[in-house]
């Protein structure tokens, strides 16, 4: 299993809100967060919830199987980060920020789990094309975990009535396909993949999906398969993909105008 991580920012924005952070030990994992624009402090509580889902596996994750339950594991890193925040004398808001935790699972499979707290991408490839989950609010408002610690905003947010939804492109060598899932906005989003069925998986914030021209948004369909035409994996093999996909598309006047935060984990044959 190899890992690698890439993080730039939005062409609109003047403070990168996004962090992306990873690690082998005690399995490979990849944790990354995106801050509200909207909130004061969000670059800030971006890093707090990646250090603190760091920590929470490194402390739970030397068990002899690590099987989280999706709402206790956000319970503590919320809760923490809040204690970690009002230490630096940042207020709440600050923690205003998706949270997406992948890591291989501790099964003696190819297999890595994926929990999302908020919005974000989730993109599965093979030599044959690809599938992108892309999840989403009705009303484009994400509902972050910093509201648990907010009854008010708890509240406040219970009352816009918004679905969550996946929406996936499938995109192949004989054709492509779109098809899209509702949840509850408080529904957990835990999902598993093989990775000895596809080659690899990749996640990211929804910068992925934010890429614009002077005549207006791009489809990601365009430009998607670029980020794992892997010419070479040694090394940071996704950061030199990423770059180069970047200056190629900035070439033609297409910029991501969010910031963008990737994690690959790729299965190689020995």
């Amino acid at each position: 299993m190899k890992i690698d991580t890439f993080l730039t920012i939005g062409k609109t924005h003047k403070v990168c809100e996004d962090y992306i952070l990873s690690g082998t030990e005690p399995f490979p994992f990849i944790i990354l967060s995106d801050g509200c624009s909207s909130s004061k402090g969000t670059d800030m509580g971006s890093r707090l919830l990646c250090y603190l889902a760091k920590q929470y596996i490194k402390f739970r994750g030397s068990s002899e199987k690590f099987y989280p339950d999706h709402i206790e594991m956000g319970l503590w890193i919320i809760h923490n980060a809040e204690l970690v925040a009002k230490q630096l004398g940042l207020s709440k808001n600050s923690l205003d920020a998706t949270l997406i935790i992948a890591y291989q699972l501790k099964d003696g499979f190819k297999r890595v789990r994926v929990h999302i707290y908020g919005d974000g991408c989730i993109l599965t490839f093979t030599e044959k094309g690809y599938s992108l989950g892309e999840i989403n609010y009705s009303k484009n408002a994400p509902y972050y975990l910093s509201y648990v610690i907010d009854p008010e905003r708890d509240k406040l947010f219970y009352e816009m009535k918004q679905n969550k939804s996946i929406k996936t492109w499938h995109k192949y060598r004989d054709g492509f396909k779109v098809n899209e899932t509702i949840f509850p906005y408080d529904g957990d989003s835990v999902y598993t993949y093989d990775l000895s069925i596809v080659k690899g998986l990749l996640i990211s914030s929804d910068g992925l999906t934010s890429f614009n021209s002077s005549e207006g948004p791009v489809s990601f369909d365009l430009y998607a398969d670029e980020f794992f035409a892997f010419k070479t994996t040694a090394g940071e093999f996704l950061k030199r993909r990423a770059m180069r996909v970047l200056k190629d598309l900035a070439k033609e006047g297409i910029h991501n105008a969010d910031d963008l935060s990737i994690g690959v984990f790729l299965m190689e044959d020995k």
